[in-house]
């Protein structure tokens, strides 16, 4: 059958060809199986993120058991069209971030990589493609600032390479099969219409995103507030990369609400806000040596409560 033509769901196109080499794999279980590799992905690069920031591994896995721990309280649909957005996501991150704190050259490799991730999630759900919009622009701005006008050529172009690699294939099997119209009807208006019929009001959907979370959402924003206060002790190119992230934040966050629907998936987008902040906390905060000497003792011996 043709997708949108044939059959109906309002998702980007990406989503239908995932599900459709996940029942290739193993019928049902198959999509589970893509699910938990991405699950991995997510695990393996908010450490990588972590430790571009922080030298101590335990302290970057601390980073990793919060979000993971944030991830599970909102997997109630998996695997969505946010949880499969995930690792595109985190990938380019952690390009972005090498880039914003000059470990790396954002060069043709990094472009194309982050270009073909940002097509990706915009053909399974753009409005949770914001992190590439803001990042690109800062990358830009900061290029333009420097006068390197060959190296943001050179980044414009081999991101849009990456996107065309993307598009290329789905347009023309579109064109093909003669499901344009289909396609712009569903995925275009039918979402215009559904994000214009709004569920609850949005103190309701706020309130209950901030209880279902465990208060992870206000503890983040105390977090982004203690860090912005202590600007004097962070390091210039991590508070850059700190500014950059609480845009990123409040973006994602409005854009969650903004259904104004109680559907905890839509926070899934939220998790690769939270790693910055987290990381340069952890970081910054002083810990007493003696706190891993009893925990090592409580751990070898006897638990008395």
């Amino acid at each position: 059958q043709i997708m949108y033509k044939d059959f109906f769901d309002h998702k980007g196109p990406i989503l239908y060809i995932i599900y459709y080499f996940g029942y290739s794999i193993g019928e049902y279980l198959g999509i589970w199986l893509i699910d938990l590799i991405c699950n991995i992905i997510n695990v393996l690069t908010i450490y990588k993120i972590s430790r571009l920031i922080i030298k101590n591994k335990k302290k970057a896995l601390i980073v990793v058991a919060i979000c993971t721990s944030f991830m599970c309280e909102i997997c109630q649909e998996n695997p969505c069209t946010e949880s499969l957005s995930l690792p595109f996501i985190l990938i380019s991150l952690y390009q972005f971030t090498k880039y914003t704190l000059n470990i790396k050259k954002f060069g043709y490799k990094e472009s194309l990589s982050t270009g073909v991730c940002f097509a990706v999630v915009l053909l399974l759900r753009p409005n949770i493609a914001i992190l590439w919009v803001l990042y690109y622009v800062y990358i830009f701005i900061k290029l333009l600032r420097k006068k390197e006008i060959k190296h943001l050529f050179q980044v414009i172009g081999f991101s849009i390479i990456g996107v065309i690699i993307v598009f290329v294939p789905i347009i023309v099997y579109l064109i093909k099969n003669e499901a344009c119209i289909d396609f712009m009807n569903t995925y275009l208006v039918f979402n215009v219409k559904y994000l214009n019929n709004k569920g609850s009001s949005l103190i309701e959907v706020i309130l209950c995103f901030i209880n279902y979370t465990n208060y992870i959402i206000p503890i983040v924003v105390a977090i982004y507030i203690a860090l912005f206060n202590a600007k004097r002790k962070i390091d210039e190119k991590e508070y850059e990369l700190l500014k950059v992230s609480f845009v990123y934040f409040i973006i994602t966050f409005y854009l969650a609400i903004m259904p104004q629907r109680i559907y905890l998936h839509y926070l899934m987008s939220l998790l690769p806000t939270l790693i910055i902040p987290l990381t340069l906390c952890l970081k910054y905060v002083q810990v007493n040596d003696k706190i891993d000497t009893i925990t090592a003792n409580t751990c070898n011996g006897p638990i008395l409560v």
